[in-house]
């Protein structure tokens, strides 16, 4: 079953090129109208909620990064949060860390207000084998693009082999 309001709306709503500022600024009367609302403007507003942008997106990762500091050794580092949309945006950059295995695990204490991270020596080598794996998932011929651009760099990278990363550029 699928609500929708008005076939226009949603087909400008969905329009492939529109970008991510124009798509907010769009969806933003009718965010307010809670007459009109229906599926598509509800599920683009839970991705307008935890999206930011590919931009900003990368931004928290590389400040989770800083915050984390170095890479070369087993250790445990804490990160304060003060509010809940902070904490959802640090959660979100941990959460991508741990998924391609720059991070080994992490803790959310709420009471306290902090995350504690759990780091491990940085490995190149297992680190581009979780990407491509999350990547293939979804984009299996982006992966393949990714799969040759790792392999351009030289293997064996120590603890800032992470900021070669994003210097990568996929199209």
């Amino acid at each position: 079953m699928f609500s929708e309001y008005d076939e226009g709306r949603s087909d400008a709503l969905l329009d492939p090129d529109l970008n991510l500022p124009d798509l907010r600024e769009r969806l933003a009367p009718e965010d307010r109208n809670k007459t009109t609302r229906d599926d598509i403007t509800r599920a683009l507003w839970f991705h307008l909620e935890g999206f930011y942008g590919a931009e900003g997106e990368v931004e928290d990762v590389e400040r989770r990064l800083d915050e984390i500091g170095s890479l070369s050794s087993r250790r445990t580092v804490e990160l304060p949060f003060d509010k809940d949309g902070e904490r959802k945006r640090k959660e979100k950059a941990l959460y991508r860390l741990l998924r391609i295995g720059v991070i080994s695990d992490y803790e959310v204490d709420f009471g306290a207000g902090k995350f504690t991270v759990t780091v491990e020596p940085f490995d190149f080598e297992h680190c581009k084998r979780r990407l491509l794996d999350c990547v293939s998932a979804a984009q299996p011929a982006k992966s393949k693009l990714l799969a040759r651009q790792f392999d351009a760099i030289v293997p064996g990278l120590t603890a800032i082999g992470y900021r070669v990363l994003k210097y990568l550029k996929t199209p």
